[in-house]
């Protein structure tokens, strides 16, 4: 049976410790969110505003007709087409598994809008407010994360 030395174990300790607070001085910081990307952000106002537009314009169209999927078509492929850029984008980035799913979320939407336009053809008044309502938190949500992170590297 080996018995420890008296000093050993509370010298290790304050070695230890002092290794911590070096380190804690040092100013080494651990990242939880990746660093702030002005392209996702300006990417995000961008297509906010194509879809409030697009949404606003379909709402206060005169006729039916101007309502229909036909009519729609070329914009679901276009914004599609950004989107997944911007998705990508922001996929690309260590630690950004945050806003990654959320335009996960706002492309899933983009899709049920989509097929639900194809299918009815004319999309109500209604349901087109509430679109745009739904677009817009998402947006935001997009974009309070982008900002919080543009702000967390400003305190460096």
């Amino acid at each position: 049976m080996r018995l420890a030395s008296v000093g050993s174990r509370p010298s290790r300790s304050i070695a230890a410790l002092v290794l911590a607070l070096g380190l804690l001085a040092s100013g080494c910081a651990v990242r939880y969110l990746a660093e702030y990307d002005p392209r996702l952000e300006d990417g995000a106002i961008t297509l906010q505003r194509e879809m409030d537009y697009h949404l606003t314009e379909l709402e206060i169209a005169d006729a039916d007709s101007a309502r229909t999927y036909a009519e729609s078509r070329e914009f679901y492929a276009q914004y599609a087409v950004e989107l997944r850029s911007l998705q990508v984008r922001a996929r690309a980035q260590a630690l950004n598994e945050l806003t990654s799913e959320q335009i996960d979320l706002v492309l899933a939407n983009l899709e049920e809008m989509r097929a639900q336009h194809e299918k009815d053809n004319v999309l109500s008044r209604g349901f087109l407010t509430t679109s745009r309502e739904l677009f817009n938190t998402q947006w935001e949500s997009v974009l309070k994360l982008e900002t919080a992170k543009r702000r967390g590297g400003e305190e460096k």
